[in-house]
């Protein structure tokens, strides 16, 4: 079963994901499976 969550709240993503995309302005910038996720890395994306 696929389920699409959108979240940004990292450590919860982290728990629940198999797959991390990030979207930016509308378009795909970042993939990659939560077993090879670098949180620093996803998390550059999600500063504000």
């Amino acid at each position: 079963m696929r389920q699409l969550e959108s979240e940004q709240v990292l450590s919860f993503t982290m728990e629940i994901a198999d797959r991390l995309l990030v979207l930016e302005s509308g378009r795909l910038v970042h993939e990659v499976a939560r077993a090879e996720c670098d949180a620093d890395e996803i998390s550059r994306y999600l500063a504000v």
